[in-house]
């Protein structure tokens, strides 16, 4: 067989990418020429697959990738593009992941080899697909799963958990969950924990993506990497929602370009401030078509690019997404969106966040939860802690949000109050300050200082005074 790829790694991500999603092949080849190609040949290999991809994804045949090679490329056809044409005709189904996971780890091209021989053995014999699926399938299972499974016993090593359970007592910070930022839901929670799906819900405008962006920030200012995959909102805003919240400036004034005097200056001290400390923050935009499979490719390229996992993936947010497994309606799309997702945190041993809308039907439910997404409650069972946020017209006068345990798998139920200075998207801690009574704008304006300081201890000096070089972030 031709060896048309000079790097065999390169031919697994890009196999992987035609298994899982159209959608997802064009970004997996952008990340392999950025990092392991440029030369004109892996280009033009790559446009090829890219082109007949394109052209033929809807009706894929038994003999169209062939003649199609024959017609326009006859002297680079080679076994492994048709490899490619017919492992996809197959389908997307549920052994597709079988395929990706132990292709992706398969390093002969003859054990690729040999799979495409049964599949074109198979289908000039008139077989049916499923069969020679199941079959392909089976003998990848039975060959190796020592990527995706792990075979222990509860009785496994008990000197080694001794050992562990003293190491923890002794050293309990090196067992921390990545902590939120937020004390009330930290003292609750330990944290958030590596291969763990954190789903936060509530209805339109109940501070959801706010949340997220929150936490995000607290993360990052700690100096672990949190990669923000926004759906719902451009980069650009979210910058701008930075910017807002630490500098304590009205995101409205920003955006509308509306910044005068003290606050004008405020905002350019704090862009200056902000060449001199960078926090490990990172959005990726994603304004159409996202998938699973996009987030999980987006994952890989950031532990190229910066040499480990990200420690907290936030995905604004669920709703948006589409799952790589196909389905037959809404209810079926959201259970496979969050298997999905809890696979990817599970497997990159990493912190999935996520945050999803609640349908009209809560408004009239006592108990509300994730049966009120899309009347279905398959986010439950992938979930491992999910929150409800919410705020009613008195809490947004009085700068409060509740923050509620739906589901807890490894902490207790309860609801946490939260501070939320809306105007400048911040929300955080009532630690150390003084609930107001009244709701009135000037009470609560008062703490609005003081509670931007306890909740994630960015100082606030220059606050009173009108000397723009007296600001210190």
């Amino acid at each position: 067989m031709s060896d048309i790829f000079n790097n065999p790694t390169a031919e697994k991500r890009v196999l992987a990418s035609l298994l899982i999603d159209d959608m997802v092949l064009d970004q997996m080849i952008n990340n392999i020429e950025l990092i392991d190609f440029n030369t004109d040949r892996h280009r033009y290999m790559f446009d090829i697959i890219r082109r007949f991809y394109r052209k033929y994804y809807k009706h894929l045949e038994r003999n169209i990738l062939d003649t199609w090679l024959t017609k326009n490329d006859a002297t680079n056809k080679t076994d492994i593009l048709l490899l490619y044409g017919e492992l996809h005709s197959l389908g997307s189904d549920k052994y597709a992941r079988f395929y990706v996971d132990e292709l992706k780890e398969c390093t002969a091209k003859r054990k690729l080899y040999d799979v495409y021989k049964e599949i074109g053995s198979g289908l000039e014999n008139d077989a049916n697909p499923h069969e020679i699926a199941t079959s392909i399938a089976q003998q990848i299972l039975t060959a190796s799963t020592s990527s995706i499974v792990e075979r222990t016993s509860v009785f496994a090593d008990p000197d080694e958990r001794i050992r562990q359970y003293i190491d923890r007592e002794e050293h309990p910070e090196k067992y921390k969950g990545v902590q939120y930022g937020i004390k009330e839901i930290d003292e609750l929670t330990g944290g958030m924990f590596t291969g763990q799906l954190y789903l936060c819900i509530g209805r339109t405008g109940a501070g959801k993506s706010r949340m997220l962006f929150n936490i995000g920030c607290n993360v990052a200012k700690t100096g672990k990497k949190v990669m923000y995959c926004t759906i719902e909102m451009d980069a650009a805003i979210l910058q701008n929602m930075w910017e807002s919240r630490e500098a304590k400036i009205p995101l409205t004034d920003i955006m509308r370009t509306q910044l005068t005097g003290y606050n004008r200056r405020k905002y350019m001290a704090f862009l200056q401030y902000q060449k001199k400390v960078q926090h490990p923050l990172y959005l990726v935009d994603i304004p159409q078509g996202c998938t699973t499979g996009i987030i999980e490719s987006e994952v890989l390229a950031f532990e190229k690019l910066h040499g480990q996992m990200p420690d907290l993936v936030l995905i604004d947010y669920a709703n948006l997404i589409r799952p790589m497994s196909k389905y037959k309606d809404r209810a079926e799309m959201y259970d496979h969106v969050f298997r999905e997702l809890k696979e990817g945190a599970r497997a990159h041993k990493t912190v999935y966040y996520t945050a999803a809308q609640m349908n009209r039907e809560s408004l009239k439910a006592t108990n509300k939860g994730t049966e009120h997404i899309a009347f279905s409650d398959a986010a439950s069972y992938h979930c491992d802690s999910i929150f409800r946020i919410f705020a009613d017209e008195k809490d947004e006068v009085n700068h409060e949000a509740h923050y509620e345990v739906v589901k807890g798998r490894y902490h207790q139920g309860s609801c946490v109050d939260l501070y939320w200075k809306r105007d400048i998207n911040w929300i955080g801690s009532w630690s150390g300050l003084v609930k107001p009574v009244t709701g009135s704008k000037d009470e609560s304006q008062n703490v609005s200082g003081s509670a931007a300081t306890t909740a994630a201890d960015v100082s606030d000096s220059g606050r009173s005074s009108d000397n723009t070089d007296n600001l210190d972030y």
